[in-house]
């Protein structure tokens, strides 16, 4: 535990020094009384909080989507195994923005989703930087009575290439059954 409270006194003293953008310290700032509760009871929700600071500080160039429909697939399917942090660094800044930089709120846009699957996706347009993809997606939710109720999604999302690695910028989706 003393090296807990030495790491978050650290993160203190050194977090102007690393360089990360203002949004992210921002975010880790208003989220340092969770991560001591959670590191002092690292049980249910808390230990899915800490799992998720985790996941959020890593690279969002780490295993890269190398092409347009696998960053479609590949945010979905992290989003499906709740590893909400990657999936935010898989958006785009832009769209990150329109969010208001909201990742609390974005995370609890998926509190009743049990599990999220793309059952198609292609390319509909490509230049050298922007992709449209389309696709189709299930998602399965808590139905709030302790069943489930399965849904199908579809449409695109505009795919903006930056610092090579390919970031979704834009949804355009709907409900089409469920």
């Amino acid at each position: 535990m003393l090296a807990d409270s030495l790491l978050l006194e650290d993160w203190t003293s050194v977090r102007g020094r690393l360089g990360l953008p203002a949004h992210i310290v921002t975010w880790l700032d208003e989220r340092e009384a969770k991560v001591r509760t959670a590191m002092a009871n690292p049980t249910g929700e808390a230990k899915r909080f800490v799992d998720a600071v985790v996941g959020s500080l890593g690279s969002p160039t780490t295993n890269a989507p190398s092409t347009p429909a696998q960053a479609v697939h590949d945010f979905y399917a992290l989003i499906n195994g709740k590893e909400f942090g990657a999936a935010w660094n898989r958006i785009s800044s832009r769209y990150r923005s329109s969010l208001h930089e909201n990742y609390g709120g974005w995370v609890d846009g998926f509190r009743s989703t049990q599990s999220v699957e793309v059952v198609a996706v292609s390319i509909v347009t490509q230049s050298a930087d922007t992709a449209t993809v389309a696709f189709t997606m299930v998602s399965h939710d808590d139905d709030g009575a302790g069943g489930t109720v399965g849904k199908t999604f579809q449409g695109t999302w505009d795919v903006v290439l930056t610092d090579g690695v390919w970031g979704l910028d834009k949804p355009h989706i709907r409900q089409v059954g469920g």
